[in-house]
């Protein structure tokens, strides 16, 4: 009896690199939300910093020029704290995606290693059949032969 042999095995081929790639682009886009969380993350702590600091302006005499200018520091820290944020959703936004076409490429991938399990397993007992008709029939022309040979 021939080799088993998978018709589709190029096409699961095709559709295990499909799913390696998605799970890649998975990967990148989890990157992009933990920098995105991270760029904000600074950001706050920055801005507690300065925070910090012009409080501190206000035990000493300081011209009105030095507390404008932290003062604009800090409504430009808040922006870019909420630009970062708008950055977050994007990020989760492209990983939800991501993560849809990954499970996508998934089912697919899965489906045909379900067929080709299918199909080795009928292989299998087609092949045991085949080899137990084979030793049925070596027993039978022992049979003969011994009967004969009497």
């Amino acid at each position: 009896m021939r080799k088993f042999q998978f018709r589709l095995q190029t096409v699961l081929g095709v559709r295990e690199a499909r799913e390696k790639e998605m799970l890649r682009r998975l990967g990148d886009a989890q990157r992009q939300v933990q920098l995105a969380e991270l760029r904000k993350k600074d950001l706050q702590t920055a801005l507690a910093d300065v925070l910090l600091k012009r409080e501190l302006l206000g035990q000493e005499a300081v011209s009105v020029n030095a507390f404008r200018t932290v003062q604009d520091f800090v409504d430009g820290t808040k922006h870019r704290i909420l630009m970062a944020e708008q950055g977050i959703l994007r990020a989760k936004r492209g990983l939800e995606k991501a993560l849809r076409g990954y499970l996508q490429a998934r089912r697919q991938t899965r489906t045909l290693e379900l067929l080709r399990e299918k199909q080795l397993q009928e292989y299998k007992i087609t092949r045991r059949r085949a080899e137990q008709r084979e030793q049925d029939e070596m027993q039978v022309m022992r049979a003969r032969f011994r009967e004969a040979s009497e």
